[in-house]
């Protein structure tokens, strides 16, 4: 296992500190991405901020993009959540990808359609908070599942709670699946879920190196330095030898 001064430093933004020295795996491989480019929790260890103001999206719409590898236990892949409100993404008891938004009037969650558990997948989060309020769950590119009616949830969704990968701002249900890339991105209007789907293709493309359509592990994906140059990429990071 790597020591306690192994962390997730964000390219733009924070470092999240893992909660305790644990058998977190790194340098795992994602057949998106290649070898050395992911790691897999072990569903006790977690990583966090040590402020609450980081992840906070107030009444902005965001998209959530990341690679995972799908786990049949219930648990939280990030969250920015506490008992009233905020946002979170997980994994629910049927296998579906949820993501829940909660402002201080109630909360809507969002599912995908079942996951096949152990494979790898592209996902997006388009959570569109002002004009058609809808949320909408996204792998490969593609709609998965029905968006959820988030016009309800209007309010501000910052709270005091610390933003969290690997389990929830209350450091429950963590993740024991694999996470290879994550990042979020807030706007104020003008993107639709009809536009959606052209735009994940094209981020998806540039990540990768490869088209969903026809993408497969034997294809050559983009060098790591790609993701690189995306903002709010988290990577591995280690305080001691900067590697």
């Amino acid at each position: 296992s790597e020591d306690s001064a192994t962390n997730l430093i964000a390219e733009v933004g924070t470092t999240l500190a893992r909660s305790a020295a644990g058998t977190i795996a790194y340098a795992q491989g994602c057949p998106l991405l290649g070898t050395d480019t992911a790691i897999k929790g072990d569903g006790t260890n977690y990583f966090q901020d040590s402020g609450t103001t980081y992840g906070n999206v107030g009444t902005a719409g965001m998209v959530f993009s990341f690679l995972f590898c799908a786990t049949g236990t219930t648990s939280v892949l990030f969250a920015k959540r506490n008992a009233a409100v905020g946002y979170q993404c997980g994994i629910d008891a049927s296998d579906r990808l949820a993501f829940t938004v909660q402002d201080a009037d109630g909360g809507v969650t969002t599912v995908s359609a079942a996951l096949t558990i152990g494979c790898w997948y592209h996902a997006d989060i388009v959570a569109i908070r002002e004009g058609e309020g809808t949320c909408q769950i996204y792998l490969e590119a593609v709609a998965s599942g029905s968006a959820g009616n988030i016009s309800t949830a209007e309010k501000t969704l910052d709270s005091a709670t610390a933003f969290t990968v690997f389990a929830d701002s209350n450091d429950a249900t963590p993740f024991d699946g694999s996470l290879s890339y994550l990042a979020g991105w807030t706007f104020a209007a003008g993107l639709t879920q009809a536009a959606a789907p052209v735009v994940l293709k094209q981020r998806f493309l540039a990540l990768t190196g490869f088209r969903p359509q026809v993408s497969n592990v034997g294809v050559d994906t983009a060098p790591l330095s790609y993701t690189r140059a995306t903002n709010a990429t988290l990577e591995k990071y280690n305080a001691t030898t900067g590697k």
